[in-house]
């Protein structure tokens, strides 16, 4: 008879400003410049979350968690008539995030990839590899910290202001 709550939401970074998505006439950016690139994206909390919800609550080891998400990852899926709508629909906003992102779901002539498709994500099975290993620290500390910064402070038109403090705090 008790109900327990974890807020995992993410936070801001540390160098975030007040006026981050103000132009520089003080009007508010448009939603899709503001949420596109790296400057909306915060520190991540859902993982430190569920690992601490885990600890707390878990019975099966942690490990455990993480394989139907790595076998998916790595035997992939098939992209669903839906899902392939969907790709098709965001074609133009997919191909602006960058090379890796649009030929994951797209075609070469920048089409949505058909359904039935099989993907596969031999990177994202590594990352979920590391974290049941080493926990949420194998995510926000190390290589996968370094990569997730790079990525966000790199973005050509919107970069972002996530630092290695952030996520390792």
């Amino acid at each position: 008879r008790r109900l327990l709550a974890y807020d995992g939401r993410e936070t801001a970074a540390a160098a975030a400003t007040p006026d981050q998505f103000l132009l520089p006439d003080g009007k508010p950016m448009p939603f899709l410049a503001a949420v596109d690139g790296g400057l909306s994206v915060g520190t991540p909390g859902v993982l430190r979350m569920l690992e601490a919800a885990h600890k707390a609550h878990g019975k099966l080891p942690w490990k455990d968690l993480f394989e139907p998400a790595i076998k998916l990852s790595e035997e992939g899926f098939v992209i669903s008539p839906r899902m392939s709508v969907s790709i098709a629909g965001s074609a133009a906003r997919i191909k602006a995030q960058g090379e890796r992102g649009a030929s994951y779901f797209l075609n070469a002539d920048g089409t949505a990839k058909a359904a039935g498709t099989l993907r596969k994500n031999p990177e994202l099975a590594a990352t979920l590899r590391a974290i049941a290993a080493g926990g949420a620290d194998a995510f926000y500390k190390g290589d996968i910290a370094k990569d997730i910064v790079a990525k966000v402070v790199s973005h050509p038109t919107n970069p972002g202001k996530l630092a290695l403090d952030d996520l390792s705090d």
